[in-house]
This record gives structure tokens, sequence and C-alpha cells, in this order.
């Protein structure tokens, strides 16, 4: 609770989550104080604090994050012998961003995106597999990325495509497609459809595929298949997430118009 010059006590109203989180992002949740009086460069335990005193000012020019003792010091009333002016930690708060946005910036984003985009028919008409895409939402450019799928049951992880190459199944010249395999990604030598990109996919870039084999019986029109994905790169930590979709409505019934077998 804090008190009003009248005397009363009012309710203390918390700083908005948006300012909020702005703050604990520029400071990295770093103190200013510890990081250039005493060298600390870590993540602290702290309070984001109100420089002019006033716990009604959110503005944010106005906040900063302090450790816990050295937001008891300024808050005290011998803040002005310890030295701690509202300038001086303004200073050093503004000194703290300038050097958690150089030092952050230097290090490149690294993520993916996985799409469901489409179901396509496969030779057999009770079967249809998927066609995938994978996007480099990151920063960086990354060479050979490979994609893993966990299999749900009653899925092939092999996807079959036609090449012109070689004309017959396999290769490279017609499409790309997933092959099965047993690894320990998502649980003990489980099944796994994995796609070898072999390009270098730059940011912002997408990577289309087919992947997976589904049984229509098992995966009849209008229900959903979720899928758990990691992709890995070079140097990187693996990058894991979900892609949903729902089996088209126009399966029932009628003939492929397309992704036809040849």
């Amino acid at each position: 609770m804090a008190k009003a010059k009248t005397g009363k006590t009012t309710s203390r109203k918390p700083i908005p989550k948006d300012t909020e989180k702005n703050v604990l992002l520029k400071s990295r949740r770093r103190c200013c104080l510890c990081f250039w009086y005493d060298g600390i460069d870590s993540v602290q335990k702290g309070q984001v604090a109100h420089l002019d005193q006033d716990n009604t000012n959110f503005a944010e020019d106005n906040l900063a994050f302090l450790c816990i003792p050295h937001h008891d010091d300024y808050d005290s009333i011998t803040r002005q012998s310890k030295g701690l002016t509202e300038k001086e930690v303004k200073h050093w708060r503004d000194e703290l961003y300038k050097e958690m946005e150089f030092r952050f910036q230097t290090i490149k984003r690294r993520s993916f995106e996985l799409a469901l985009t489409s179901f396509l028919w496969q030779g057999d008409p009770d079967k249809f597999k998927a066609q995938f895409r994978l996007t480099n939402t990151g920063e960086k450019s990354e060479r050979s990325p490979v994609v893993s799928i966990r299999v749900p049951d009653n899925a092939d992880g092999m996807t079959y495509y036609w090449s012109e190459k070689s004309q017959g199944y396999g290769g490279w010249a017609g499409g790309f497609g997933t092959c099965e395999l047993r690894a320990d990604l998502f649980e003990h030598e489980g099944r796994v459809a994995v796609m070898e990109t072999k390009v270098v996919l730059m940011p912002g870039h997408p990577f289309d595929f087919q992947g997976l084999t589904f049984h229509l019986a098992d995966h009849p029109p209008e229900s959903i298949v979720s899928l758990e994905y990691r992709v890995d790169a070079e140097d990187m930590t693996p990058f894991v997430g979900k892609v949903t979709a729902i089996v088209p409505a126009e399966f029932r019934g009628r003939p492929p118009t397309v992704g036809k077998w040849p």
C-alpha cells in the first residue's frame, strides 16, 4: 500500500504489462548499478523501480530494473548520501540498454516454421500424403536443415514421388519426400519421417516437400492431423514445434484433381 500526499492509504497500481515487459527486455534483467559499479553481468532477482518515487508515473523513462538491494537503497531516505540520484540511475540504465542492444543484435535469431499446406492423393485411392512447407523464420542462412516428424499411428513415414529423371519412384528430379527410420528424437527408437533438405535455406525462404502417407480409413475427411516436428541445423539447438491441419472434406467420394499418380 502506498500513501498519498493527504496521508490516506491508497492502493498501489501495478505497472502496465507491456511497459514492464519493455523494461525487462531492454535490461535483460540486469541491474544497471550492479552492471556498471560492481561488474555483475548476469540475470538478477529484482524489481522495476519508479525513479521519481511516484508510483503512479508509469512512463517508461521513469522506470528501471534494479536488483532488490539497490532498489531498497534507492527507495530509502538515505539514498542521497549513497549517491543514488535519479539522473545517475537513468544514465547508467540508458548505458545498459545500449550495451544490451549492441550485444544481442550480433546474435542472430534462429528459428523455423513448418506448415502443412495441403493433402495429395496417392496412387492408391485409399491413401493420401501431406505437402509441407519449411520456412526459415530466423535471421541466419541455414545449410542443409534436417526436418524430422514423429510418425503417428496408422501412418507411414515413407513418401514416394514421381521422378522424370529416373522414370520411376525415387530420385530427386520430380519432388522431395520423406523416408522413415527409427531414432531417439521423440521417444526411444520411435518412428520418424526424415527430410534432409540439402539446400542453403536463406531467411524468409521456404522449402516444400511431401511427407508421410496416411490411410483414409484411419484419417477420414474433416479429422484433425496433429504432428510433432523437429528441425536440426549446424551448430544450432534443435528447433521443435507442432503443426496441425484438417483433412479436407472434398476427399470424400470423388476422384483426385491434383497430385494424381502418373
